[in-house]
């Protein structure tokens, strides 16, 4: 006959269904985390056999859970490599770098050569050694993380970036090409119209000066009629003569070296208006300049630049019984923006792109006489200070000249 347990048996009973229960509820909770995980997580023993892996790892490896089983980190099925796409050694395995170092490895990048996709899957791998109660070395624990759109979004940044300087440098030696030949053209071209314009000279001087002699030595030889078209001729010579001086002037400010100095430019803008003044003293003008106006540049240029704009304010203010010139600065983002304003005629701003172009007019000769390069040989004279200039008008109302040095 069986003996009953005793109470004490029977208790430690209950305690070894309570911890049987409760290791199989835990055990049961972590296959279920491990199934969900995103990441891949193998399990292997000292020799590096598989003795455990979630599903996810199945996928990122390429083998169904049943081939996984007992392979060991160097089956030939295993084809790993760099993140350089070299394939790895087999001392280099993450699982064999664990299991001779006996130390763990962290954020190692890596593809995989899946066999049954026979493609490859990019991961970062961490792993590290287990170690039982008596200090033996027991297990091998790594995990996977898919990164293999990272990693397509890298190569695709990096082929974009290769590319993107590949046509930057191909446009910057492009721009470069083009800019030694306008460089080229821009200085072959000065040197015709300087050699052109210097070599017109000699003969307008003689159509001038014939044409004077004619006048004076054979007056009484002339009608009415012959007198007029030799002092047109002479008065077309001249003008023309001013044309050339003109271009002379604008190609030698274009070849002219910078001389950076202090420059009062309220000074300048006194003495021009003073001998516009002195040339009409009997027009009513009233004149304002904003005092102490100082910058850096070349003396010479800038006072040639303010002396187009003051005479053409001078000029096309011409018509009005009590004219208005101005001469000041205004603060722009921080910059001064310097202004010629005046309330002349104005000019229809349809046609401003025209302003700047040598001999271009937006005003007849005969009611506003000149040659159409003063602005040009202003926008020049900015440019070569690294400045911008531009205009605002209204027929009737005046113009105002803004630029920055």
């Amino acid at each position: 006959m069986t003996a009953k347990p005793t109470y004490e048996e029977l208790e430690r009973r209950v305690h070894e269904l309570e911890n049987e229960a409760f290791e199989r509820k835990s055990d049961e909770r972590y296959r279920n985390l491990l199934k969900n995980l995103e990441a891949g997580i193998v399990v292997h023993a000292p020799d590096t056999s598989i003795v455990m892996n979630n599903p996810r790892a199945s996928e990122l490896l390429g083998l169904s859970d049943d081939q996984m089983k007992g392979k060991t980190a160097i089956d030939p099925e295993w084809k790993f490599v760099s993140k350089d796409n070299i394939s790895l050694p087999l001392e280099d395995y993450p699982v064999n770098r664990i299991s001779t170092g006996n130390k763990p490895i962290k954020n190692h990048i890596l593809g995989i050569h899946r066999p049954n996709t026979n493609d490859i899957v990019w991961v970062t791998v961490n792993g590290f050694p287990v170690f039982d109660n008596t200090g033996e070395f027991s297990e091998i624990v790594i995990s996977f993380i898919d990164i293999t759109s990272r990693r397509q979004a890298e190569e695709a940044l990096r082929e974009s970036e290769e590319k993107y300087r590949k046509l930057s440098g191909e446009l910057e030696q492009s721009v470069q090409k083009r800019t030694t030949q306008l460089e080229a053209a821009n200085k072959e071209l000065e040197s015709f119209a300087y050699s052109v314009s210097h070599d017109l000279r000699a003969p307008l001087r003689g159509i001038d000066g014939f044409s004077q002699a004619l006048l004076e030595d054979c007056e009484e030889r002339l009608n009415e009629e012959g007198k007029d078209y030799l002092a047109r001729i002479r008065l077309a010579a001249q003008r023309m003569g001013h044309l050339i001086d003109d271009l002379l002037r604008l190609s030698r400010l274009t070849r002219a070296e910078l001389r950076h100095e202090a420059v009062n430019l309220s000074k300048a803008a006194e003495e021009i208006l003073k001998e516009l003044r002195e040339s009409a003293p009997e027009r009513e003008l009233k004149i304002e300049i904003t005092p102490n106006l100082n910058t850096r540049g070349d003396r010479y240029l800038l006072r040639v630049a303010l002396e187009n704009l003051l005479s053409n304010a001078w000029k096309f203010t011409s018509s009005q019984d009590r004219a208005r010139i101005e001469f000041g600065v205004e603060k722009f983002e921080g910059e001064n923006v310097y202004f010629v304003r005046d309330d002349g005629v104005g000019f229809d701003m349809t046609y401003a792109d025209k302003l700047f172009g040598a001999f271009q007019r937006l005003h007849g000769t005969t009611e506003f006489p000149g040659s159409g390069i003063g602005l040009a040989t202003v926008q020049r004279i900015i440019h070569r200070h690294e400045g911008r200039i531009w205009a605002k008008s209204e027929v009737g109302k005046g113009s105002t000249f803004y630029f920055t040095l």
